[in-house]
C-alpha cells in the first residue's frame, strides 16, 4: 500500500505535465479485455483456519491493513498482520486454528503448514507486534482460533 501510494503519486505529477504541455496521447481502453473486481465483503475477510497455509498467508496480505484479515478468540474479532509461513517441517504439526508461542514467534496452525504472524490486533484495542500482545494475553496460548 505505501509502495504504490509512492507510485501512484510520482504518476499523477507525470501526468499533470504531460496535460499542461499537451503532450499525452490517449489509448482507448479495450472493453473486451476488461474486468470487474468483486466488492470486498466481511465473509472475504474471515480465515478458514483450514484453508492451505498459501491461501490463509495470501489472505492477510490481501486485506493488510484495511479491511484486515480476521478471525475470532472468545467471540472477539482478533485482525492479524505481517504472515509468513513456516517453509521447513522441524516437527511441528499444529491443528487448524492452533496458537503456539514459542518467543519470540507466534505460529497458528492452518490445514497444511503453520503460519508466522509477527503484528495482531484484538478488538478494541491498538495493532502490536506479537511479543507485546502475548504480555497482555498470555492465556491465549495453546488456545484455538475460530
Amino acid at each position: 500500500l505505501e509502495k504504490l501510494s509512492y507510485i501512484g503519486a510520482d504518476l499523477i505529477i507525470r501526468t499533470l505535465k504531460k496535460l499542461l504541455n499537451n503532450t499525452i496521447t490517449p489509448i482507448k481502453q479495450n472493453d473486451a479485455s476488461a474486468t470487474f473486481a468483486p466488492k470486498i465483503r466481511v465473509a472475504d475477510c474471515k480465515i478458514d483456519w483450514k484453508n492451505t497455509a498459501e491461501n490463509i498467508h495470501n489472505q492477510i496480505r490481501a486485506f493488510s491493513p484495511n479491511p484486515g484479515a480476521f478471525t475470532f478468540y472468545k467471540n472477539k474479532r482478533v485482525k492479524l498482520f505481517k504472515s509468513k509461513i513456516r517453509k521447513r517441517e522441524v516437527g511441528i504439526k499444529l491443528q487448524p486454528g492452533y496458537i503456539n508461542y514459542k518467543k519470540p514467534t507466534l505460529y497458528i496452525g492452518t490445514g497444511t503448514r503453520p503460519i508466522k504472524i509477527n503484528d495482531i490486533q484484538l478488538e478494541g484495542k491498538k495493532r502490536l507486534p506479537v511479543s507485546q500482545f502475548i504480555l497482555g494475553f498470555p492465556g491465549i496460548i495453546g488456545s484455538n482460533f475460530n
